[in-house]
């Protein structure tokens, strides 16, 4: 495929050091990579079962994986971000609890594209409430002003916790 993996990107992800990727392998034959991956405890993120506060919570998780992760020189457009991708322990959506699983993109997508993508994915069509608000935080990611996405985020998951709450009482 003319894919050719950074040398110290291959030494990042084999050792293990940067936390947002499962732990794997990388053989290379020829210009062929081949990946195996230790999921151990972590299985594959159900969103199909979350409430729309988890998905928020997933949102904000991935944009923290993404930054810690860039911290580590691996930058969102050397690997897909696919819900089938993510790993976690019991579906949780916290960023400790989650990661990645590195699969090369080959057409070098940005992050900002990459994640109003997911949100496309992990949206429930039914929800009218979700929509609106996935719309709303997909216009920030456009426009690259991810600290109006955190506030939007962020506002959101109080107000559905305050009104779960008061469900609850």
């Amino acid at each position: 495929c003319n894919y050719h993996m950074p040398r110290y990107m291959c030494d990042i992800l084999v050792n293990n050091y940067c936390p947002c990727f499962l732990s794997m392998n990388i053989v290379k034959e020829n210009d062929a990579y081949m990946f195996s991956y230790e999921t151990g405890n972590n299985r594959k993120l159900d969103y199909s079962v979350m409430e729309t506060i988890d998905k928020l919570i997933l949102l904000r998780s991935i944009v923290k994986l993404n930054g810690i992760s860039e911290d580590w020189l691996i930058k969102a457009d050397t690997y897909l971000l696919e819900p089938e991708l993510l790993y976690s322990y019991n579906n949780s959506v916290y960023s400790d609890e989650m990661k990645f699983l590195f699969y090369p993109d080959f057409n070098k997508v940005g992050f900002g594209t990459k994640l109003m993508l997911f949100i496309d994915k992990i949206k429930d069509p039914r929800n009218r409430r979700e929509c609106d608000l996935m719309e709303r935080l997909k216009e920030a990611i456009d426009v690259g002003d991810y600290n109006r996405f955190d506030r939007i985020a962020e506002k959101n998951i109080a107000r559905i916790r305050a009104e779960m709450d008061g469900r609850t009482v």
